[in-house]
């Protein structure tokens, strides 16, 4: 237990975390209802903070060959939990998401609980790279976009808990591509350093400088139809434009200041979370 607890300390950002899916949580409560509930508000916060943390221990699992090479600090790449005991581990896990769900059902509704089982099978997806093993993995860029496609499941869990009838819905569909845009532009931002080790594989090194700031302009392009059909875009349009020009304007003139590009996705990715919360809270 005792490694265990070391290995989630190290590895799991609990006040990045609380603040980003607090964000998430609110904004889905304000695109439901307009209103503040903190029944809502705690039921779902529970959800997506046990989801992220376990997509963390599922990363490090996936990860343990290239962190062995690149990151050799890391508890699973230095031995604190062998492989074996960490897909254990994960077992357990999965087990406290389905009690959780049963929690949703019966605390709130049937639509909640279906939309906590689809985050539940999504990750479960995950966590065996989709069956498709190297074929997925040396396709970043394919893979990247698997994986953020866990937020629509994830919009569909915070709205449906405020209003049920939204559970399947055009409000979840453009709710998830507003966040589905700030998670796709900081997975592809945030390793930009032409220095990591090759072991990585960034999109960087893999697509090259230009074509990968491409792609984060068209994850923006995708925020900004989501904040159009949600009609918030009179929030948001200007620093996804800002976003979607900067890695190319870094790639041009200054390739060595990686960490702009970095603090321009980070930025982005939590007021996209916030921006919604925040607009309500203070209008």
């Amino acid at each position: 237990m005792g490694r265990w607890l070391t290995f989630l300390k190290e590895r799991i950002p609990y006040y990045s975390y609380s603040f980003l899916v607090s964000g998430i949580a609110l904004s889905g409560i304000f695109v439901a209802k307009k209103h503040f509930s903190l029944e809502h508000f705690a039921i779902s916060f529970g959800g997506l903070f046990l989801f992220f943390s376990i997509l963390c221990v599922i990363n490090d699992i996936k990860d343990i060959a290239r962190d062995r090479i690149a990151h050799p600090q890391r508890p699973l790449a230095r031995g604190l939990l062998t492989l074996q005991e960490a897909r254990e581990g994960l077992k357990g896990f999965f087990a406290l998401m389905l009690a959780y769900a049963i929690i949703v059902r019966f605390v709130v509704h049937a639509e909640a609980f279906r939309s906590y089982l689809v985050m539940i099978g999504y990750l479960w997806l995950m966590s065996h790279q989709f069956f498709l093993g190297l074929w997925i993995i040396e396709r970043p860029l394919l893979y990247a976009v698997s994986n953020q496609l866990m937020i629509f499941p994830i919009a569909a869990f915070t709205l449906s808990i405020a209003e049920p009838s939204l559970a399947i819905s055009m409000t979840t569909l453009w709710y998830g591509m507003f966040l589905f845009g700030a998670f796709l532009a900081y997975e592809v931002g945030r390793n930009w350093d032409p220095r990591a080790h090759p072991v990585l594989n960034t999109y960087r090194q893999v697509y090259g400088t230009i074509p990968s700031a491409g792609f984060i302009a068209l994850a923006m392009v995708l925020a900004a139809i989501g904040a159009y059909s949600l009609k918030i875009h009179h929030l948001t349009w200007t620093i996804q434009a800002l976003t979607a020009i900067i890695p190319f304007m870094i790639g041009f003139k200054a390739p060595r200041a990686y960490f702009s590009v970095k603090f321009a996705v980070s930025l982005t990715l939590v007021y996209h979370t916030w921006v919604i919360a925040i607009d309500n809270i203070f209008r």
